[in-house]
């Protein structure tokens, strides 16, 4: 058992994380609360469904340029072209595209990637989204530039 047991929401998500994160890295998969069962079970049905090859799985990027930092869940290669994936146990939000493309700016050639997100509703299922607002990019170097303006 992981050791998290209040299940909040963001020990949720880390704890569903682990659990991808090891069966991407086909490393031995930790135990998770019952509770959260359904939503190792969408990835592990969403894992078996596409054709992926991660380079990255949950590893941190800095850009030195734009002096920001963060770590995408998934970097490699989504039905044969280049992606970025992230994985929410949570609702679709509008700042998810924005998201994405910040990961897609962290990280050297190929650029631009495809930008998707897994999400996990707890019932055992999935939904695959892609996002292609070509406006997502501008939207987070303008809220990295106030961010930088202000500290």
């Amino acid at each position: 058992m992981v050791g998290w047991t209040n299940g909040s929401w963001g020990e949720r998500g880390t704890a569903v994380h682990a659990y991808c994160a090891a069966l991407d890295l086909r490393q031995p998969l930790p135990l998770v609360q019952e509770a959260w069962q359904g939503y190792v079970d969408g990835y592990f049905a969403c894992a078996g469904s596409w054709e992926a090859l991660w380079q990255h799985v949950e590893v941190p990027f800095r850009h030195h340029g734009l002096r920001f930092r963060g770590t995408p869940d998934r970097v490699g290669w989504l039905y044969g072209a280049p992606a970025v994936v992230d994985i929410k146990t949570g609702a679709r939000a509008g700042w998810h595209g924005v998201q994405l493309a910040a990961y897609d700016l962290l990280i050297p050639a190929p650029a631009p990637r495809q930008r998707w997100v897994v999400y996990l509703p707890g019932d055992g299922t999935f939904r695959l989204e892609q996002y292609d607002d070509p406006d997502d990019y501008g939207t987070f170097l303008r809220a990295l530039e106030a961010w930088h303006a202000d500290h």
